[in-house]
């Protein structure tokens, strides 16, 4: 798998591999399996996910967590309104 990641990014960064001989070329010098090869020259993300045992999307939540007692400044406010009588 090390080395379809590194495939996939080098075809990425190098504009001269946009060229599908060229990638062809690549692909063979590397002993990569024929569904695998086959995925990358049809552009199948699908199936190569599938083969590469991957997941291209990932979810991530954060929650801030609710503090049960105000904050120093939210005092202080409160503090200052009831001095100047708002």
């Amino acid at each position: 798998m090390n080395q379809v990641i590194k495939l996939l990014e080098q075809i990425g960064k190098d504009s001269t591999l946009q060229d599908q001989e060229l990638v062809i070329e690549k692909i063979n010098e590397l002993k990569l399996s024929n569904p695998i090869k086959s995925s990358i020259l049809e552009k199948n993300i699908d199936d190569l996910e599938t083969l590469l045992d991957v997941r291209s999307e990932m979810f991530c939540g954060v929650f801030p967590a609710e503090d049960d007692e105000p904050a120093d400044d939210e005092q202080e406010n409160e503090e200052t309104n009831a001095v100047i009588n708002i």
